[in-house]
């Protein structure tokens, strides 16, 4: 009877994740998800994206991680090396930001950083495998 409820119980928790998937909820978090980690960043928020990169049901079922962002925008990482937060691009780093993608308009956060003049953050960029 044990596994039986097991059986069940996992069951329910996949047709209710189903169900809310088919109803556009996925799209509506992961966006609303997007726009929290991505301004987040930008403001140096290190505390709120640690919150949206937790691990747990949530990120996994709805794919979020550190390289969230809208159609051809900035990336969480683009936005805290834009604004100097060296805090918060160690923890995007640490939680695998990838440091070779583009925005819409090709910039990458390394040549943010150089054209900001951030040193410090270019040599973080760097030692974590970021090229031009």
């Amino acid at each position: 009877m044990s596994a039986a409820t097991r059986t069940v119980v996992i069951s329910a928790a996949a047709l209710l994740v189903l169900l809310l998937g088919l109803a556009g909820f996925r799209l509506v978090y992961r966006f609303a998800t997007t726009d929290t980690l991505v301004e987040a960043a930008g403001r140096g928020d290190q505390a709120r994206v640690r919150a949206v990169l937790a691990p747990g049901l949530l990120p996994k079922v709805f794919g979020v991680n550190a390289d969230l962002r809208a159609p051809n925008g900035p990336t969480a990482l683009m936005n805290a090396v834009a604004a100097g937060h060296t805090g918060v691009v160690r923890e995007l780093l640490a939680r695998g930001a990838n440091v070779r993608a583009r925005d819409g308009r090709g910039n990458t956060a390394l040549k943010i950083a150089r054209r900001a003049g951030h040193t410090n953050i270019v040599a973080l960029l760097r030692q974590a495998g970021a090229t031009e």
